[in-house]
């Protein structure tokens, strides 16, 4: 290439030459320099870089989106994280609304949890599964019991609290097939009368603490309990006025199931804030809390710089980085600028160079 450039004399020669194929005359060396000149003069063509591919919006099951190969920026950073930070029990990452909180517990329970089926595909190429064997050693290794507490939002207690008790019922359901038969029958009867929906208060408080001790005796393995949005419940009480009675409920819920539970492994939760000391985790004394001011797991929730510079990048858009970074970038967690991710995503599946406010409508504020 560099022989093909001294053959020539100025640029403005190499920007006249003929693009397509030789000339009526041309040597073999003239035309391998308009074919070298071609290459360096012509913008990458789409086919040439890597391609954007298609955007995941609304989709929060880390399987159906690798699987369908959505476009996907690498978090796996939390697992090894997690795994990392062994000497605490019971995790807490609170994040702001749409920053893949229910996307990275998807992660972490297709990741952990025990199965039949091997599903290490869904790993491969992302950070983890380069993390060496360490973190290899824990995968599909444990029971997970995974229960989201987002449609828990309600206008008054019984609202919420028949809410939360149909997630619970789920979550039972789920273990079915592992729990039906293995069971003494007076822990049979406390499971079916969850399933049935004919349990009491103090049962439903107690449905945490007795599965993850049905799980361990089965499985010989204490499990990892997953908790997504286990404050949504909680806001919609502080705004309707039943505070004290949810903080009831899910504070007897959470202590039961979290502290000192010795069928307990790891436990990990998210939610929009952290609530007050004072309150439901006034006896929740075993708990790590990592908020946006700290530097452990800060760029594990949302879009880094360099992570939205390389989206725009595939997508033809680098040129928009500065319009970009002035419309979306508001965030700084332990130190890092992190863009919203449902804001940028959402830009990319307009396929339009136009910006527009996304966040900002997908929620009440009726908290603040």
């Amino acid at each position: 290439l560099l022989y093909c450039l001294c053959q020539t004399r100025t640029l403005r020669k190499l920007e006249g030459i003929f693009v397509g194929g030789p000339r009526r005359n041309d040597s073999v060396s003239e035309f391998l320099t308009r074919a070298s000149a071609r290459a360096i003069l012509a913008p990458m063509s789409s086919h040439e870089r890597e391609m954007l591919r298609p955007i995941p919006i609304g989709i929060d099951d880390f399987r159906t989106l690798r699987e369908k190969n959505f476009e996907y920026v690498d978090k796996t950073n939390l697992i090894t994280g997690l795994i990392d930070r062994e000497n605490i029990k019971v995790m807490l990452l609170p994040r702001p609304r749409r920053f893949g909180k229910t996307l990275n517990m998807s992660m972490l329970k297709w990741f952990f949890e025990k199965r039949d089926e091997d599903v290490w595909h869904l790993f491969e190429g992302l950070h983890v599964a380069r993390a060496g064997e360490k973190y290899r050693a824990h995968f599909q290794k444990y029971p997970v019991i995974f229960i989201s507490l987002k449609e828990t939002k309600a206008s008054n207690f019984a609202g919420c609290y028949g809410k939360a008790k149909q997630n619970i019922q789920t979550l039972y359901d789920a273990h079915r097939s592992v729990l039906e038969g293995a069971l003494s029958s007076s822990a049979a009867s406390q499971y079916r009368a969850i399933l049935e929906g004919t349990a009491n208060q103090a049962e439903y408080e107690l449905a945490l603490k007795h599965l993850s001790q049905w799980l361990h005796q089965v499985h010989g393995v204490r499990p990892i309990v997953i908790i997504d949005e286990y404050d949504a419940g909680i806001h919609a009480a502080h705004t309707n006025k039943f505070y004290k009675e949810a903080i009831d409920f899910f504070g007897s819920f959470f202590l039961a199931g979290l502290k000192d539970n010795e069928h307990l492994e790891r436990a990990v939760m998210t939610g929009i804030l952290r609530v007050s000391q004072e309150s439901i985790f006034s006896d929740l004394n075993n708990i790590g809390v990592y908020s946006i001011l700290d530097e452990e797991f800060n760029t594990c929730f949302g879009f880094t710089e360099a992570e939205v510079s390389g989206l725009l990048e595939k997508a033809g858009l680098a040129d928009l980085m500065r319009a970009v970074r002035s419309y979306y970038d508001g965030y700084e967690f332990g130190g890092v600028e992190i863009y919203n991710p449902w804001s940028i995503l959402s830009f990319l599946a307009r396929g339009s160079r136009q910006l527009v406010p996304h966040w900002a409508g997908t929620s009440s504020n009726a908290l603040i």
